[in-house]
């Protein structure tokens, strides 16, 4: 895991390759106003106001800035004239020729936003630690029985159940959110690869700290998971 460069130059995502930053959203805040909101679309720039919490208001900045950041590099355009679409089942995408697939998750202290080459899917979704009590309201209602069963003898539950959780929002989003009403028939534990619907999806871990999980699934094997981590005000002014 790397952290990006001042001097670095953005490659495209490859087939086979998931490009993966991994943005500290404190580390943002000093650009936040100055040189992120300014490329938000009008849209972006209410849907941010509208948040009650400053927290939640620089998540959202930090997020869709840096996201219209790293297209605007990898497509050689200006990142505030960047327009976006939704597929038939809910998957934002940009609304440009030859553009790469994305997906974006933010909770608490991290953004993650991830990328493969045009005609893939590709999903993430980070999590921090939740509260134990919480956790079988949600797995009663949306995990499968088989994933019931592993989270029940699971030596340390809450990071199994984040471990699953994780994988079903970036399948999700991978697909599309107007399939998050499927959950509970989708099985996305054990193992790296599992077949939905008839389609082989792949599901990667991705490192965190601080009791933080996170996943990728991709329509294609990830033979490589290049992370490049965003952790000082620099990497957004250069």
């Amino acid at each position: 895991m790397s952290e990006r460069d001042p001097a670095y130059r953005m490659p495209r995502p490859k087939k086979g390759e998931v490009l993966l930053f991994r943005v500290f959203l404190p580390a943002a805040r000093g650009v936040v106003e100055d040189t992120l909101f300014p490329l938000l679309s009008s849209d972006e720039r209410e849907k941010a106001n509208c948040f009650r919490r400053a927290e939640d208001r620089t998540a959202s900045i930090a997020t869709r800035g840096t996201l219209r950041r790293l297209l605007g590099e990898m497509t050689g355009r200006p990142p505030e004239s960047l327009r976006f679409r939704y597929s038939e089942t809910g998957k934002p995408l940009l609304d440009h020729s030859r553009a790469p697939v994305f997906s974006v998750s933010h909770s608490g202290d991290w953004a993650l936003l991830s990328f493969v080459p045009e005609g893939e899917s590709v999903g993430v979704d980070v999590e921090r630690p939740k509260v134990r009590h919480t956790l079988w309201s949600i797995a009663d209602r949306w995990f499968s029985e088989e994933e019931r069963g592993l989270l029940r003898s699971a030596p340390d539950e809450g990071e199994a159940f984040l471990r699953i959780w994780t994988r079903k929002e970036a399948f999700v989003k991978a697909r599309g959110s107007a399939l998050f009403r499927e959950l509970s028939r989708v099985c996305v534990w054990p193992g790296k690869v599992r077949e939905i619907d008839g389609t082989d999806w792949h599901f990667e871990n991705v490192p965190m700290e601080n009791g933080y999980v996170a996943s990728v699934a991709a329509s294609r094997p990830i033979e490589r998971l290049d992370s490049i981590d965003l952790k000082e005000q620099s990497a957004w002014r250069s």
